[in-house]
């Protein structure tokens, strides 16, 4: 439940990694490392919001969710969710970097780093498990993957002068991260589908309305006018 739940946070890198593939290898082609950095910041950006947005949410009603159904017992698994969700967090938070590298000449580091990942991933589990069981699991993937994608970002930085972060990238992270904290205090002592509906309402609400009121991505904001223009006549 907990691994199928972490998972969900990495499904806005799906479509923006498909979208971006076209033009990465197009900006390649034509050896635009302007454009290249455009769309790194980019995708750094507006996956950092989106996926910052599903965790907390995820985070913030997960005690109700165990409430509701009866799994009190598990909630020390909680904390499975959160250092996955982090680690997704974390791998959306650096962008396309696995696209890029894969699109360039240097397509062979992306082997490599897989390779990397792989021997990390066992070799922390092996460590943590033992202790820690699956917690242990969760904070070795976490790790891994931190360290994965440093490295990538820092194979592109060198290689390429390229990297994803700029003011609206940390903007964006202190919003979430501002989210975080209070997701751990929102807890009513009422019914748990009550406190979902109103966690989910409250956090939905305010969050986009700070991302929208802040101007910190200007294709989130087109895309959610474009929502309110098509739903709210």
């Amino acid at each position: 439940f907990f691994f199928f739940a972490a998972a969900l946070i990495i499904i806005p890198h799906r479509g923006i990694a498909k979208i971006s593939a076209v033009v990465v290898a197009e900006s390649w082609k034509d050896n635009n490392l302007k454009n290249l950095q455009t769309i790194y910041e980019k995708s750094a950006l507006n996956m950092l919001i989106i996926g910052g947005y599903l965790f907390i949410v995820g985070w913030a009603c997960l005690d109700s969710a165990l409430e509701f159904e009866k799994l009190q017992s598990y909630a020390y698994g909680k904390y499975v969710f959160f250092f996955l969700g982090i680690g997704k967090l974390i791998e959306l938070s650096t962008g396309v970097n696995s696209e890029i590298i894969s699109a360039s000449e240097k397509y062979k580091y992306n082997t490599y780093f897989n390779f990397l990942l792989a021997t990390l991933a066992i070799g922390l589990n092996f460590y943590f498990i033992s202790d820690y069981g699956i917690l242990g699991a969760a904070f070795a993937t976490l790790v891994a993957v931190a360290i994965i994608n440093f490295l990538r970002g820092l194979f592109l930085f060198k290689a390429y002068q390229l990297i994803p972060f700029n003011k609206a990238f940390f903007k964006a992270l202190i919003v979430v991260l501002i989210f975080i904290a209070i997701s751990f205090v929102l807890n009513y002592n009422i019914n748990p589908i009550i406190e979902i509906l109103i966690n989910f309402s409250l956090i939905t609400v305010i969050y986009w309305l700070v991302i929208i009121k802040l101007n910190i991505s200007a294709d989130i904001n087109h895309w959610l006018l474009k929502l309110k223009t098509r739903f709210i006549k």
